[in-house]
C-alpha cells in the first residue's frame, strides 16, 4: 500500500481570509520506500481552491492536477524569472530571515 504525502508549497488568499488558492506537491510513497530516497516516489502537483469552515478547517472546493510541464508553462506565463523568496521579501518588505521556514509535511491516508 502506498502512503500519500502532501506538501503545501504556496498559498494565495482571495478577497477574504476564508478563501485561498494553494499549491501542493503530492507524493505517493510505497511502504518499502519510507526510509528510502523520496525522489523515487510518484509526484504530482495540485492547485486547490479551498475555503475555511469553523470546526472543519480548510477544505477543498476544487482541485486542478498539474504535471511538471504545465507548472513550468504557468510560471513562465505569469512573469519574469524571480525566486519566490525575493518576490515575497519585496512585497512584504521583510528581511530574508523572516521568510526562512521549513515546509511541513501533511500526510493523509486514503480508505
Amino acid at each position: 500500500m502506498k502512503e500519500l504525502q502532501e506538501t503545501l508549497v504556496s498559498v494565495t488568499f482571495s478577497d477574504s481570509d476564508s478563501r485561498r488558492v494553494a499549491l501542493f506537491l503530492c507524493r505517493e510513497i510505497g511502504n518499502d520506500a519510507r526510509n528510502a530516497d523520496a525522489s523515487n516516489a510518484d509526484c504530482r502537483w495540485e492547485l486547490r481552491h479551498q475555503s475555511w469552515g469553523e470546526g472543519v478547517g480548510w477544505y477543498t472546493q476544487a482541485t486542478i492536477p498539474l504535471n511538471a510541464q504545465q507548472l513550468r508553462d504557468m510560471r513562465d506565463a505569469l512573469g519574469p524569472q524571480m525566486p519566490l523568496a525575493d518576490v515575497q521579501r519585496k512585497k512584504l518588505k521583510q528581511p530574508e530571515s523572516a521568510l526562512s521556514w521549513t515546509p511541513r509535511i501533511v500526510c493523509a491516508e486514503s480508505a
